[in-house]
């Protein structure tokens, strides 16, 4: 499938969409040498603005959904997540269309220096092994590069 250059060249622009707010911790502080880390919330709502403002230029980014398997929850609704299939080690995001011979896109959204856990790496290697294209991402930006390629922009 080709695509327009145009497109390419807007989906790829770094101005487009990426939020410019401060990190939920706030802006620096008088002494303060550099911005605290962001969250991997930070950059996955960042993502997820980037795909709903180029929508328009690329419809499957409509279809980017998260999963929410992660975070901290009551026992109650901890239990009843589970019962409705919430597993552990399950990737953050989903693209699921097919492209460059995989059956949809996983990505794990990390920061900093942290690592998928054992139960992700087993699961990311299940996922492979079905034929998905499963990648780790340790920012916006970088998670919109894998978006991009996967689908043919580059």
């Amino acid at each position: 499938m080709s695509f327009d250059n145009a497109y390419a060249n807007a989906l790829m622009n770094p101005d487009i969409a990426i939020s410019k707010r401060p990190n939920k911790r706030g802006a620096l502080n008088p002494g303060q040498t550099k911005m605290a880390e962001r969250s991997e919330h930070d950059e996955q709502c960042d993502l997820i603005l980037w795909a709903v403002a180029n929508a328009y230029l690329c419809p499957e980014l409509d279809d980017l959904f998260a999963i929410p398997n992660g975070g901290k929850r009551d026992v109650g609704t901890g239990k009843k997540l589970k019962a409705e299939g919430v597993r552990p080690g399950v990737p953050d995001l989903m693209l699921p269309h097919a492209r460059r011979d995989f059956y949809g896109l996983f990505i794990e959204m990390k920061v900093g220096r942290n690592k998928p856990s054992d139960l992700q790496i087993a699961r990311i290697e299940r996922l492979e092994k079905s034929g998905y294209c499963v990648r780790v991402c340790y920012s916006a930006q970088s998670a919109r590069n894998v978006i991009v390629w996967y689908l043919g922009y580059t």
